[in-house]
């Protein structure tokens, strides 16, 4: 009972019609029976092991959808920074050099290459409050 029971609840879950009415067939013989029952056995080991995978192949079409929208967004973001590049003719920040005294030669100025670098990828969810936290501290 607990078998046929798993298996209406799973067909009911999938909008799988049944056949409705009162019909009630005679009691099989007990080897019949006993063949039934291990073939209920097979169908309930198959459809866990199908629920499973179903759950399996969702969370890895989650995953792909997160990593394509990751890709998405660093292609603009790369994109961009290749236009900006394009347009600004150097990329270099003047600052004052540390060889030089300031006050006596002010005008000694060291240019430096301003270099913007990222990283990308994904955190899982679960991590998301510490990855966030440890972002927080370091910043600071």
């Amino acid at each position: 009972e607990r078998i046929l029971g798993y298996l209406v609840q799973e067909i009911k879950k999938a909008d799988i019609p049944l056949p409705e009415g009162n019909i009630t067939p005679s009691a099989p013989p007990l080897k019949q029976m006993l063949e039934i029952q291990e073939q209920l056995q097979k169908l309930e080991v198959e459809l866990r092991e199908v629920t499973k995978n179903k759950e399996k192949l969702r969370k890895n079409l989650l995953e792909l959808t997160e990593y394509t929208h990751l890709l998405k967004v660093t292609q603009s973001f790369i994109q961009r920074s290749t236009e900006l590049e394009s347009c600004i003719q150097s990329a270099y920040e003047e600052l004052p050099s540390f060889d030089c005294d300031p006050l006596v030669e002010y005008n000694c100025l060291h240019r430096l290459e301003a270099k913007l670098g990222f990283i990308s990828g994904l955190v899982h969810r679960a991590k998301v409050e510490a990855f966030e936290k440890m972002l927080w501290r370091v910043c600071r």
